[in-house]
Parts: C-alpha cells; structure tokens; sequence
C-alpha cells in the first residue's frame, strides 16, 4: 500500500510538472520554428534582390559599352561622312536612359519576378538596343553595327533567372511567398496572417494593437538576418522649423513591424514595403542622450515572434550617431537575468523529482519489493 501511495504520487507530481512546463516548452519550439522560418525566407528573399540587382548593373554596363563602342567606331569615320558626336549622344542618350529605367522597373518589382518576365526583358534589350544602333548608323552614314554584347546579355539573364527561380521555389516550399499577398486586402501580408497574427488570411481583418507588449530586452527571439536599421537622423519638418527623428531600415516585405525605442520607450507600428524598405519619423519627443533602438515582428497578444539585435544610438540638438550594432551590457545583463530565472527553476523541478524517485526506488528496496542486488 505504501508503494503503490509513493508511486501514485510521484505520477501525480510528474504529470503536474509536465502539464506547467510542457505548454511553455512547445511555445517557445514554435516561437523558435516561426523565427527559423522567417529567416529562411529573408535569406532567399536577399538571394533574389542581390541576384536583380547584379543583373541590372551588368545590363546597364553592357548597354552603356555598346552604344560607346558604336559612337567611338562612328567617330573614326571621315568627317564629312558623319555627325558630330553631340548629335549622336542627343539621339540617343534619351532611349538608353529610358531602357536602362524600364530595366529597373521591372527587376524592383521581385513580387512579380519570374522566368518569364526576365525573357520578356531581354527580348526588350535586345530589341531596343538594335533599334538605337540602327539610328546611329542612319545618322552617321555608316553601315549598321552591333556591339558583341547580345550573347552577354542573354548569358546573364539566363544565369539571373536560374538563380531566381531555385530562390523562387524554396520561398513556396517554405510558404516565404505569402509575403508578397495580401488576399482580403487588410494591409497585412498573407504571411504575417499566417504566421504571425494567427488570423484566416481570406477574411478582413483590423488593425491589430496589443494592449501590451513583451520587453525586446529579454523576450523573443533574435534573427539579425532579418531586420537592419539602416539610417536614423534628422529630417527638417515641412510645416514648422522644428526638425523630427527618422529611422530607416529593411524586414521581410510587406511584413507589419513594431518598433521599440528606449528608455521612454516608444512603441511605434510601421509597415515594410514590397522591397523589405521601412520608414518611421518619430513623433513623440525623445530626450538629448544615449538610446536603444529593436525591431521585432509581434503578434496581437503582444508577444514577440522575432526581432533585431539592439541598435544603440547617441542623440544631440544637432546631430544623431549610431553607436553600435549588436549587443550592449545592459541587454547582456538582461539575458543572463532571464536565463536564470527560466533555468533555475527548471533545474529545481528536476532535481526534485528525480529525488522522488530515488526515494520511492530506496522504500521498495527496503521493503523488498524489489529482488536483492547479485554480487
């Protein structure tokens, strides 16, 4: 009788310690999963913007080698036979400009950017680019000229859209494509509906506020891929002479951010464009000293999902200088404050039922419910 009221009780108090600590343990694995994930997706998102941004600068190269290629074969030419070279780059520096603009456009918009696309443009180049040597070689009386850059342009496109498209598919798997929906038109990103607010991403839903908020000193889960701070400095006000804060940085696109700013704090909701670009003025007043700056993706309880490294910043009536990136002692401190209080009691909780059990193994010996130990 007195093992079985031991036993009976050591499983009433590991299913007590279980049923505490097993909610807290599978918050936070699916707090780390969702941080994981947005990680993920931003570093196949920054593949696709560096990949766009590689491809515009090369076609705008070769676009730029071409046309000077054929103006300088032009301007070899006898004189009698030709324009002067001002005449040419007055033709033609108004079409190179608007294509290298129409290259911009549609590689800025990564939302939108497929294999597809990216054929359609190089078919633009090439075709706008035989366009402007043909009228260079009417105006200069000369027979026609193209710059050995077509076989360049199609090999770079090409390798651009490998890259893309790879990026492209590891974003769906990973649902990173939802960044770039917003299917009931709420503001909100399919994604941050998902994976953030918890919310069905087909029905409107309004501005969510917390009505409070973890401290990003010591909660949430820092992904420093993600967010970047990069810019905070005076901006001259419109209206008034006074001067206002402005604070600019990147996150996932589309994402919906919320940004603390010590030691008032200020707490402060801003919304990243379709290229991950954010942009905040503070309006509250932030007195002359040393402040600290996180990002953080929260959800509606407040609590935060993910967030950025502190960026710490020095403020004066004339200027604002950032500081460090990274961790300051403060935050240091806080870390190793919240480390103890989570595992410390965890370690007790263990402690003591593994002590329970000892004892309960020790009365079963004693009272030989158990056979003797062979030597």
């Amino acid at each position: 009788m007195k093992l079985f009221t031991s036993t009976k009780s050591a499983l009433l108090i590991l299913a007590l310690f279980v049923s505490v600590v097993s909610p807290v343990v599978v918050k936070s694995a699916e707090f780390s999963s969702e941080a994981q994930r947005f990680s993920d997706i931003s570093q196949h998102i920054v593949v696709i913007q560096n990949t766009t941004q590689e491809l515009e600068s090369q076609l705008k190269s070769f676009i730029e080698k071409s046309v000077s290629d054929h103006i300088y074969v032009i301007s070899k030419l006898p004189q009698n036979q030709t324009r002067s070279i001002e005449s040419l780059n007055s033709y033609v520096n108004p079409l190179r400009l608007e294509l290298i603009e129409n290259i911009y456009t549609q590689l800025s918009h990564t939302d939108t950017l497929t294999a597809t696309v990216l054929k359609d443009l190089e078919a633009e180049v090439l075709v706008t680019l035989d366009a402007m040597h043909k009228g260079l070689s009417e105006l200069a009386n000369e027979s026609d000229y193209f710059g050995n850059y077509s076989a360049d342009i199609k090999t770079e496109i090409t390798k651009a859209s490998q890259a893309i498209t790879l990026a492209r598919d590891a974003l769906s798997k990973n649902q990173g494509d939802l960044v770039f929906k917003d299917s009931d038109s709420d503001t909100l990103s399919d994604f941050d509906e998902v994976h953030v607010f918890k919310t069905d991403p087909s029905i409107f839903t309004s501005q969510i506020i917390p009505s409070q908020y973890q401290d990003p000193h010591t909660a949430g889960i820092t992904a420093s891929n993600i967010f970047e701070v990069r810019n905070i400095s005076y901006v001259a006000s419109s209206s008034t002479d006074s001067k206002s804060i402005v604070v600019e940085g990147t996150a996932l696109p589309n994402s919906t951010l919320t940004l603390f700013i010590y030691s008032n704090p200020i707490i402060a909701s801003v919304k990243a464009n379709a290229q991950g670009l954010w942009k905040y003025i503070v309006t509250d007043p932030l007195e002359d000293g040393n402040h600290t700056l996180y990002i953080a993706s929260v959800n509606g309880e407040g609590t935060i999902v993910s967030k950025s490294e502190p960026t710490s910043f020095s403020k004066t009536p004339k200027s604002i200088v950032l500081e460090t990136v990274g961790l300051t002692q403060d935050v240091l401190e806080a870390r190793k404050d919240k480390l103890q209080k989570n595992i410390i009691p965890l370690l007790v909780g263990v402690l003591a039922i593994a002590g329970l059990f000892i004892g309960v193994v020790y009365r079963m010996l004693k009272n030989n419910f158990l056979p003797p130990i062979s030597h």
